[in-house]
């Protein structure tokens, strides 16, 4: 058993190398010297092992289906990397069989059978398929019989198939007998007549010619078990009977006997030692939004599906485990009652109260950061949780080695972080319940930031509270509204307060108190990968000094952003393209200020923004003399004079960004590489209004920065790692720019690799 299985993986390499005709055989040999029993040598003899690669398709036997249908539809997928003629793989093979035979059911030709044989020429395989359709059926008619409990039964499921076909309501209130036409695309096209025979029999005719396909058929079948599913039938039973006539007329009949309903008699929960048993009935309880379970309820396998993925997500549990007690205990009773129908139970695997964390990272935009973190999950045994963490940078740390070592973009930047943050999963919104659901995430942190840019500092003291709605959440469209309040303390301060005043125009000093809302929308198949599916965001945000903002630091700031994912081929198989837009604009609405605060406004490049610039240098910049860091602030001065001032980046009140990217997988490596090519155009405007911004080294309304780039896509786990250079798209062109401006660009402009992790922006 152990050499045949040996053997079958080894033909099974051969072909998916392009290898179809292979064989292997095997032959054992004593080794010189020694008896068979104490040592053997296994040989393996490979035969037409050449690759090849496919020539064409060709088909035969067909007798009623046209033969050029037939090959249009066989090389759907015939087709290599850049238009090359692929292996003769049993893949490409399997898929054109499978196409054809799927065309074939697709036109009534339910017994259809189709094999396939290869011809092999000069290192060339034709892929030669034999069809025999069989005989053409004909749907003519649908039978309905209803062995049900009450007409309000049969009247739910008669519902549910209309709803199915998608009806308009006047022909849904004459029901005894009307014609129309479904509006369902995955649904017969033809004119149909539905007519009521008595309370328990009901028919659908077919008025015009129309293939009998069998998935047509366990559709109907479907609708009809989940309609029984969601009244508490554990296993719903539809019986189908199918009957065809000389002239190859089907007639399908349905029948659905009565079936008993099982009620939730009794609920055990095991492993919940610290979590309180309250707080795990409520999160499974049905509301107004969701299904769930209660006492007397019927089980449907939604509500109980529901109620496990509420638990779930309060990150309390690493494992939920939900069964009828009958099937845990494997028949048999556990304790002093025998289990009866009804009975559920919910077994649950806690994970460990604190967590401990310890981290390193690198981003040449930030520099770089240990970190550590500690969390206290499930306070109070309601799911809330407690964050602690500190990821300090250069700023703090100040090591000349890890400075060498790990580098930033110029100017120097780092990133130092102290932070103290509150979940709670289980916040209340039942007087919102008619449009947002039950219960809300309420986040809160208070945080000490500290950012280094080149000659000045950035220190924030924030507090930051919101809370999450799920306005819609299924799989495939998540739906958000998040509303909260950030309160800063924000100090700007340099070498020397009048070059800061002047150059970056920025208050030393302001009070934020700023509402914001935002609104999401993620239709994305996957959060960190995704290849298709679309991401929205929207964001208001307003400083107001009623609520405490100081009088030359309000504002008011709008962001939106919406990238688009689109599968190239079918499951991705030529690669990804995504298109992402970002817009941004902020206003000052301090009659004393023409300039935002530094830390409001908007600033882009680097990894996940625009590629071809050093990270945060993109738009308006200032000039600060270089000084010594620490008092009396003196004057460095060099040989060459640039060296006595340095060019930081000032961000600005608008922000238009656009990224076109192209990831597709590259051969033979393609399952854990892919390629990548993008452009990136863009620009940050200093003010949406009064160009030329005073002392502003670029231009009114410069030029948008468009970058065209490469990069390598490592897809390990789920979780890509993005390598990506870029170059400036008016430099290769040799495009001539003023002087200042073509010395903003030098400066500017991406000069190392970038290393990111994530498909996003």
């Amino acid at each position: 058993d152990l050499l045949a299985e040996t053997d079958r993986r080894l033909i099974s390499k051969f072909q998916n190398e392009g290898c179809p005709l292979a064989s292997v055989h095997h032959i054992l040999m004593p080794i010189t010297g020694k008896s068979p029993e104490e040592a053997v040598r296994l040989e393996y003899i490979a035969s037409n092992a050449d690759v090849l690669h496919f020539a064409d398709i060709k088909i035969s036997g067909n007798l009623e289906l046209a033969e050029s249908d037939l090959l249009k539809i066989a090389k759907m997928n015939f087709v290599g990397f850049l238009f090359k003629k692929p292996k003769a793989i049993p893949e490409i093979a399997n898929n054109a069989l499978n196409q054809i035979l799927s065309h074939c059911f697709s036109l009534g030709y339910v017994d259809a059978k189709i094999k396939s044989d290869w011809f092999i020429e000069n290192k060339k395989a034709d892929l030669l398929i034999t069809v025999n359709e069989g005989k053409r059926y004909e749907l003519k008619e649908i039978d309905f019989i209803f062995d049900m409990r009450t007409q309000k039964d049969i009247e739910n499921i008669i519902t549910s198939l209309f709803d199915f076909f998608d009806l308009n309501k006047f022909q849904r209130d004459n029901d005894f007998q009307f014609e129309f036409k479904s509006n369902n695309k995955n649904w017969i096209s033809s004119s149909m007549r539905w007519e009521t025979i008595d309370k328990n029999s009901y028919k659908l005719i077919i008025l015009e010619p129309t293939p009998f396909i069998k998935i047509n058929i366990a559709n109907i079948r479907s609708i009809i078990q989940k309609n029984l599913a969601s009244s508490g039938i554990i296993n719903p039973k539809v019986i189908v009977d199918v009957e065809s006539d000389i002239d190859g007329g089907v007639k399908a009949r349905l029948h659905v006997p009565q079936q008993n309903i099982e009620r939730l008699h009794r609920l055990v929960i095991q492993g919940a030692e610290h979590t309180k048993s309250d707080f795990i009935l409520s999160e499974i309880r049905p509301t107004s939004n969701q299904p769930g379970i209660k006492f007397g309820d019927p089980l449907v396998i939604a509500s109980i599906t529901n109620a496990r993925t509420n638990l779930g997500s309060l990150g309390v549990f690493s494992s939920i485990d939900t069964r009828t007690m009958e099937e845990a205990a494997g028949g048999s009773s556990i304790g002093p009652s025998p289990w009866q129908p009804g009975d559920i139970l919910f077994r649950l695997k806690e994970r460990q109260l604190w967590n401990f964390s310890n981290a390193f990272s690198y981003d040449r935009s930030v520099g770089y950061q240990f970190g550590i973190g500690a969390q206290r999950i499930n306070i109070g045994g309601q799911a809330k949780t407690m964050d602690f963490g500190i990821r300090a940078g250069d700023g703090t740390i100040d090591n000349p080695t890890l400075r060498r070592i790990f580098p930033t973009s110029n100017p120097g930047r780092s990133l130092d972080v102290y932070n103290i943050a509150f979940s709670d999963p289980w916040l209340s919104t039942q007087p919102f319940s008619d449009w947002l659901s039950d219960r809300g995430l309420l986040r809160s942190e208070l945080a000490y930031i500290k950012e280094r840019q080149g000659a000045y500092l950035i220190f924030r003291r924030r507090f930051v509270t919101s809370i999450d709605w799920r306005v819609r959440d299924v799989k495939s469209d998540i739906r958000t509204v998040r509303l909260g309040y950030r309160f800063e303390n924000v100090g700007v301060s340099g070498p020397n307060a009048e070059e800061m005043q002047y150059q970056v125009r920025s208050p030393k000093h302001s009070i934020l108190s700023t509402p914001f809302i935002q609104f999401i929308r993620d239709t994305r198949d996957h959060p960190f990968d995704p290849k298709k599916g679309s991401i929205t965001s929207l964001q208001f945000e307003i400083a107001l000094q009623v609520l405490g903002t100081t009088a030359n630091s309000s504002f008011i700031k709008a962001e939106f952003h919406h990238s688009w994912n689109f599968s190239v081929g079918e499951a991705s198989r030529f690669g990804v393209t995504s298109l992402t837009f970002r817009l941004g604009a902020a206003r000052p609405t301090a009659s004393s200020s023409l300039e935002m605060p530094l830390s409001e406004r908007f600033f882009a490049g680097g990894a996940n923004s625009h590629r071809g610039i050093e990270p945060g240098q993109l738009g308006p910049s200032g000039v600060l003399y270089s000084r010594e860091s620490k008092p009396p602030y003196n004057l460095i001065y060099g040989e060459d004079d640039r060296r006595a001032y340095i060019s930081v980046p000032i961000g600005g009140q608008a922000v238009v960004l656009i990224n076109l990217d192209y990831r597709f997988p590259l051969p033979v490596w393609g399952r854990w590489i892919w390629g990548e090519l993008f452009i990136d155009s863009g620009e940050i405007y200093n003010r949406i209004r009064d160009y030329p911004a005073p002392g502003s080294l670029l231009p009114p309304f410069p030029h948008w920065r468009t970058s065209a780039g490469t990069g390598l896509v490592l897809r390990l786990g789920g979780f890509p790692i993005k390598i990506e250079y870029a170059w400036d798209i008016r430099k290769m062109l040799g495009k001539k720019d003023n002087e200042v401006y073509s010395s903003y660009v030098g400066d500017t402009r991406l000069k190392n690799i970038l290393i990111s992790a994530g498909i996003q922006f």
